[in-house]
């Protein structure tokens, strides 16, 4: 709401996208600290911090894969197009969305099914990202503006896609891919941010890819 009333409607540009996201963020950040601050009957409070390094260090590791990963993508968006893509966080859920709904319609979850998952909200990210594209390429639209459509609808979309619910998934294949596989002590995000970027450096290497995003950006 805040970014298409400061960037449509007032005209602020990139100024007024970085203050709603703020403003945004600060209510988010201020509404549960107020709450969680009075008498209430949830069971989360406030309490003494602990330090516990192990939970913390796998906790970093699982965030920190998905930015690497997120920033190798938006670094291509960003020196193809010279613009922000604002809406990959959106983008983001909409595919973790199809991921859940694909594995939940099998009977079992296996790896086969786990692939075919992998594929379908890989293929349903494309086609969003060909949309943002097409807006930005055909109609000469800004791109921080043109992905200000799927930021603003992604996250509804991706609630639609699971009828409204917000379901869960219990497999030891995903647990493996979420933390551990057995017997291999790195985190299993952090193998897959590997293989990510031997595969992009494979990309530059042998393609023409680099000397594009050279020439442009």
């Amino acid at each position: 709401v805040l970014d298409l009333l400061f960037v449509v409607l007032f005209g602020w540009g990139l100024a007024g996208a970085a203050l709603a996201t703020g403003l945004s963020q600060a209510v988010a950040g201020l509404a549960p600290v107020l709450y969680f601050s009075r008498p209430n009957n949830s069971l989360l409070r406030f309490v003494r911090t602990g330090l516990e390094f192990r939970p913390m260090a796998q906790a970093c590791c699982n965030g920190a894969s998905e930015l690497v990963i997120i920033s190798m993508g938006m670094t291509l968006v960003t020196a193809a197009c010279g613009g922000q893509d604002i809406s990959v966080g959106a983008l983001a859920a909409i595919a973790g969305s199809v991921f859940v709904k694909v594995l939940k319609s099998g009977p079992a979850i296996t790896p086969a099914l786990v692939l075919g998952a992998f594929a379908m909200c890989a293929l349903v990210a494309m086609v969003f990202g060909a949309f943002n594209g097409m807006l930005v390429s055909a109609f000469n639209i800004q791109p921080m503006i043109a992905t200000l459509i799927l930021f603003t609808c992604g996250r509804s979309i991706a609630y639609w896609i699971n009828g409204g619910a917000t379901p869960t998934v219990a497999s030891p294949i995903i647990d493996g891919i979420g933390s551990f596989i057995p017997g291999v002590p790195v985190p299993t995000p952090i193998l897959i941010v590997i293989l990510m970027a031997i595969f992009f450096a494979l990309l530059f290497r042998f393609t023409t890819m680099n000397i594009f995003i050279q020439s442009v950006g």
